[in-house]
């Protein structure tokens, strides 16, 4: 086991699509030929066969998201936190191999990792002194190897070599570690980190499947336009005629939670490849309004919007000490969301009297099959995480009225999505202050009227931070799950993730965007596909507010049936 950590330092090499950047000679990675005497147009994960990803340093069928990997003698370099060396198929069922040769530099305060389909981890560091298995894969959530005693600037190969369910990893022909894998193994990249990575040969054997094209994005709001110095928490919804509505936080004067806040949108009505002039929902002067939640009724086909305010001079501490209020309102539109009504005042409805803090969503809310219309929101009732809860409110006469649902027990959640499942349950999904940088949930049987103990997905890392839950319905399998966060202990990372078991397992994921990210929303399309509209950028994860058109067979490279 001591050459374990170089063991997946190769594991990291086979996944999502990007491009790739020469210095010395230049190879557009989308126009790379086929594997010669190979067409791969034609081939099928039905028998297996080999690709040569790179070879000799030369990039022959590869993706790079982030920064540029060059080209040296022999070898194809690349470093950078946000920088993934992928090759353009992923692995299924069945016997594979996997190696790669490499070498490094700069590894004193090295990060490097190992990404395998998006969830787990060998996280390289300190010179090699530390290596860590993290994720689903390996059935843990962290667990520390032996030291590696490696000369990285010699090329080093690694093997992944899987026969029936026994997978082994071999370093210089050495096996270093041996476990049990029956899965699909799926999309494997590289990461350097603050290190320096030196690829000089990456080949792959098995039952391979291409990866499919990256979808389309959209910048929405950017921070600086329209007035506005920053734009913030996204929130999405589509209305029966089918037009997408993106509301978000314009926020005036700087990146801060407090101040002079409006509420703003903008409306696509071709899926969201071109977006309206932006649309001022609500301004209340230099006091602060947020939290979009919009809900579409699917009996009326009014929108509702329900938000919350605040004295823009005080701030959410201030708030949970007791000084000021956070108040909840609600607004609706009748024409597709080009006009909304004055909004009315509901606290009285919605909040009781020793909630201090409260948020409405942010991200959408939900209709039930009885028609109630459901919102997720949190509260709190003082200061700490153990005063911090999640909860519903409800609509059960189309959002004439509204009333406070369950609270989740325990405390230690706050913003929060929801979904009802086949069985006609809820599942709230939460932001979590449980200390274990994963997604807390509850589930609800009487329609959010009361929610059980909470439970932590394990699946489902996150840096503290809001996502979105979404169901498609799909007549082969019924109702899929999908959700969105920043899968990392840092605001970055946007993944997107599929459950076919209602919730409990997400062994589909794919990046979006691996550098700076943060809150999102999912939204199902009028063609069956969907969207995310999310926060994301290059410095900061604040920098835009994007939308990105997705499919299932982005999400699942096309390898089933929906």
């Amino acid at each position: 086991m001591r050459l374990l950590p170089l063991l997946l330092l190769l594991i990291t090499l086979l996944a999502l699509p990007c491009c790739v950047d020469q210095a010395d000679d230049p190879v557009d990675d989308d126009q790379h030929d086929p594997p010669e005497g190979e067409d791969d147009a034609g081939q099928s994960d039905d028998e297996p066969f080999e690709i040569v990803f790179v070879d000799n340093g030369v990039p022959l069928a590869v993706r790079i998201n982030g920064e540029p990997w060059l080209k040296g003698s022999g070898y194809l370099e690349g470093s950078g936190r946000y920088n993934f060396l992928h090759g353009d198929h992923g692995l299924n069922q069945g016997d594979f191999t996997i190696s790669v040769t490499l070498s490094g530099t700069n590894l004193q305060r090295s990060s490097a990792s190992i990404v395998i389909n998006g969830n787990s981890r060998f996280i390289l560091s300190d010179l090699l002194d530390r290596a860590v298995l993290q994720g689903p894969m390996f059935n843990a959530d962290r667990v520390e190897l032996p030291p590696l005693n490696l000369d990285w600037n010699q090329a080093i190969t690694v093997e992944l070599v899987r026969s029936d369910i026994e997978l082994l990893i071999r370093v210089q022909q050495q096996t270093v570690y041996l476990m049990n894998f029956p899965g699909e193994l799926g999309t494997i990249g590289l990461c350097p980190s603050k290190a320096t990575l030196r690829v000089h040969d990456f080949r792959a054997y098995g039952y391979l499947y291409p990866l499919s094209a990256e979808p389309y994005q959209t910048d929405i709001f950017i921070a600086g336009d329209d007035g506005y110095g920053t734009f913030r928490i996204p929130a999405i919804t589509r209305t029966l005629d089918g037009t997408l509505l993106a509301f978000c936080e314009g926020r005036v004067d700087n990146l801060g939670d407090s101040g002079n806040i409006d509420l703003v949108l903008k409306r696509s009505v071709d899926q969201g490849i071109s977006w309206s002039a932006l649309i001022v929902v609500c301004d209340f002067g230099a006091d602060t309004c947020g939290n979009p939640a919009p809900i579409v009724d699917r009996d009326t086909g009014r929108i509702w919007l329900p938000f919350t305010t605040n004295d823009g001079q005080i701030n959410e501490g201030q708030i949970n000490r007791g000084i000021g209020s956070r108040e909840v309102w609600i607004t609706h539109s009748d024409d597709d969301g080009l006009s909304w009504a004055a909004p009315s005042l509901i606290s009285a409805q919605v909040k009781l009297p020793d909630w201090r803090w409260y948020a409405t969503g942010p991200c959408h809310g939900v209709q039930l099959e009885n028609g109630t219309l459901v919102v997720p929101c949190d509260h709190t009732t003082g200061t700490g995480a153990d005063r911090t809860f999640s909860h519903v409110i409800l609509s059960d006469d189309h959002g004439a009225s509204w009333r406070i649902g369950g609270t989740v027990p325990g405390g230690r959640t706050n913003e929060s999505t929801v979904v009802q499942l086949d069985d006609g349950s809820l599942l709230l999904n939460m932001r979590s202050r449980r200390g274990l940088n994963r997604r807390a949930a509850a589930i609800s049987t009487d329609n959010g009227l009361s929610w059980g103990e909470p439970y932590d997905n394990y699946w489902l890392v996150e840096p503290i931070c809001q996502g979105s839950i979404l169901d498609l319905d799909r007549p082969a399998t019924g109702r899929l799950l999908l959700f969105s966060n920043p899968a990392s202990t840092e605001r970055e990372a946007m993944t997107v993730r599929l459950s076919l078991d209602q919730g409990a397992a997400w062994p589909i994921a794919k990046w979006l965007h691996l550098g700076p990210s943060a809150y999102s929303d999912l939204v199902g399309l009028n063609n069956g596909d969907f969207g995310l509209l999310y926060e994301r950028g290059e410095d900061l994860p604040y920098d835009k507010i994007s939308f990105a058109g997705l499919s299932l067979d982005w999400l699942t490279d096309s390898r089933f049936d929906f």
